[in-house]
């Protein structure tokens, strides 16, 4: 009808009713079979399920063991071919050089041409060889990671156990009761929660601007005496002319235009501007800005050259470059990384990655986190940089999201993300796979006086602060006797994108030794299973107010009805919150800084301050749940990150 607004309603079949189709007999004894069970019979299923995981994950080993052996022969073969290809071609262009210098047909030309003629030949030779030795790779690590996959879903591992327990956990939360009515996300139904969810969208953004408002306005507004706006790539540096004999100036290498780290105390290590206990200056913020920008591009440098490539907008590097790095061989993840963070090559002590030849076949039952052991001689410290979500065996130790009572020294019991810290462990002690604590105790000991300092973005943010609750001393913030490095070195943390993994007294508590930066609404630093159960209560909330709910969604996602309502969306929003937002969650750790960009119905911002940074005051507030905008996701990106930390000034 022409004219007149339609209320936005949809009809949701019954889920039990409606799609109750009746089984075949077969399945239908099954089920009743399978729902007759005894004890007994579950325990003894459960005794073979278990059996059947251990003989599959002993054959994805053997079939993991006999790939790497394959692939090993393979490089092996190609390496002979190619070297043998260049023995040959080059003894021929020799022995046709020397034939023309003494019959004299050099001279003529015609033996440059057939010595040209075996150089291409050669040159057509290789890259056969080469595009060969690419592929055969390619499946060989397509293989490789599809039978790791299976392991990890149907074995054994320590990544099936977790994708286990996740299941539980969502089956668990589903049914759950949410909300004062009594009903749970099962008993709602996928359609009206989604159209609950949409309500809530729909009430976040109408208040958006007030709301940010409100969070700010018990948050310190950061000042930078004289920072300015840094460019976020480092110095080039004339590595021809290097090669050629000339010198470079190892201050290009190490600071580029990132700026200098911080000064160094009695110990050699440095005073973090980021420390809650010195008081705050302009001076000591923009120490602080220099040094998160600085080691932002540790945190991201971890992802990779393909993949920040691709965040930045780039297209992959062919052919040869007119300035090469003379030191550019070998590992060429280590050589961008070391590009990337602005820190010399030989700086990289030791690496770990998801698989790690023949070792890391055989250790495949435990995580390994992809963790650089950087010795950074201009700072004095021993920097460990972890590489965030990067792989399925990552996302899940993202999402076994329960808490875990740890017991912090003296300090007493706090909870912290139990995946988190299940894998930090994996690095915290000698003899694990990884060996990064043999690295640590080697370089500290090298090294006298000086401190350690880890960082990472997202998951990696997450396995820094928990190895930094491990190693340090709440007390005095350095390592102690427990942790078998040697004792009384200054440790901090630089957490990009932090994941909620600490209560809000353990957050509180770690202030003066771990620093956490986040960006708008990214949902990771918000995502926890407190947070989560909240949501749920919302759905339910909103599903029992139909009328509320409908109002919602045609005023503002489709602009329709009354428009006059906006005025009680912020009362809305927070009776609804305080109804809802029960759960006890966890929060990012440390000293919290929260950068916000401006938008124009923002009252506090003015058309000359885009972009400003605040001392967070109280996390738990202003990340207490999960926020909704276009934006949630790209907040988050490691390329946003550093973009935004030099452009603030």
């Amino acid at each position: 009808m022409q004219g007149t607004a339609q209320a936005y309603t949809v009809t949701e079949p019954d889920d039990e009713d409606d799609f109750d189709l009746p089984m075949p007999g077969p399945l239908a004894r099954a089920v009743a079979a399978r729902s007759a069970t005894t004890p007994n019979q579950v325990e003894q299923r459960s005794a073979e399920n278990e059996h059947v995981s251990k003989s599959l994950a002993n054959v994805m080993m053997g079939v993991r063991f006999m790939l790497g052996a394959g692939k090993a022969a393979s490089e092996a073969g190609f390496a002979i071919a190619k070297g043998a290809t260049h023995v040959g071609l080059e003894v021929a262009r020799n022995i046709v050089d020397g034939v023309g210098e003494a019959t004299g047909l050099d001279a003529t030309g015609v033996t440059p041409l057939i010595s040209g003629t075996l150089a291409f030949a050669e040159f057509c030779a290789i890259l056969g060889i080469e595009t060969g030795r690419f592929w055969t790779n390619f499946g060989f690590s397509t293989a490789g990671t599809s039978v790791r996959a299976l392991n990890n879903v149907f074995g054994s591992t320590e990544m099936a156990t977790a994708i286990k327990e996740f299941s539980a956990l969502v089956r668990r939360e589903i049914s759950a009761e949410a909300g004062q009515h009594g009903i749970s996300l099962k008993d709602i139904g996928t359609v009206d929660s989604i159209r609950a969810l949409m309500a809530w969208v729909c009430l976040q953004s109408s208040t958006s601007a007030l709301w940010l408002s409100d969070r700010t306005s018990n948050s310190k507004r950061m000042t930078f005496g004289g920072a300015g706006v840094a460019e976020e790539e480092p110095e080039d540096v004339d590595w021809s002319n290097l090669a050629a004999g000339g010198s470079v100036d190892p201050g290009d290498v190490v600071k580029g235009s990132i700026g200098t780290p911080s000064e160094h105390n009695v110990v050699g290590f440095p005073i973090s501007a980021a420390d809650s206990s010195s008081p705050r200056t302009p001076q000591s913020d923009t120490q602080l800005l220099i040094d998160l920008r600085r080691y932002v591009k540790f945190a991201t440098g971890m992802y990779g050259r393909h993949q920040i490539s691709a965040m930045n907008g780039e297209l992959p590097k062919f052919g040869f470059t007119s300035n090469p790095d003379p030191r550019h061989t070998g590992n060429k993840e280590h050589h961008f990384f070391a590009e990337h963070a602005d820190t010399p090559l030989e700086s990289i002590y030791h690496t770990t990655t998801d698989d790690d030849g023949f070792e890391g076949i055989l250790s495949s039952q435990r995580y390994k986190p992809t963790v650089y052991v950087i010795v950074d001689h201009s700072s004095s410290q021993v920097i460990l940089a972890f590489r965030g979500t990067n792989s399925l065996e990552d996302l899940m130790v993202d999402l076994t999201c329960e808490h875990e009572d740890y017991k912090y020294e003296d300090a007493g019991s706090f909870h912290v993300h139990s995946g988190m810290l299940r894998a930090a462990r994996a690095v915290a002690t000698a003899n694990q796979p990884t060996r990064v604590w043999e690295a640590v105790v080697s370089l500290l000991k090298q090294n006298t006086g000086y401190g350690l300092l880890l960082t990472g973005h997202s998951l990696g943010a997450g396995l820094a602060t928990c190895l930094t609750l491990l190693w340090t001393d709440p007390s005095t913030g350095t390592t102690h006797a427990g942790t078998g490095l040697p004792v009384g070195r200054p440790v901090r943390c630089f957490a990009y994108a932090a994941p909620a993994v600490v209560s809000a007294s353990l957050g509180a508590l770690c202030r003066p030794f771990i620093t956490s930066v986040l960006v708008g609404s990214d949902l990771v630093p918000r995502l926890s299973l407190g947070s989560v159960r909240d949501l749920a209560r919302v759905v339910a909330q909103l599903h029992t107010s139909p009328a509320i709910r409908d109002d919602l969604i045609n005023r503002i996602a489709f602009g329709r009805g009354d428009q006059e309502g906006r005025d009680r969306d912020v009362q809305l929003r927070r009776e609804i919150e305080g109804q809802c937002l029960l759960s006890d969650k966890l929060v990012p750790p440390g000293r919290t800084f929260w950068i916000v960009e401006g938008k124009e119905e923002d009252p506090n911002v003015t058309s000359s301050d885009p972009l400003r940074m605040y001392d967070v005051l109280d996390p738990a507030k202003t990340f207490d749940q999960l926020l909704f905008s276009s934006t949630m996701a790209r907040d988050h990106m490691p390329h946003v990150y550093s973009s935004l930390l030099h452009k603030l000034a």
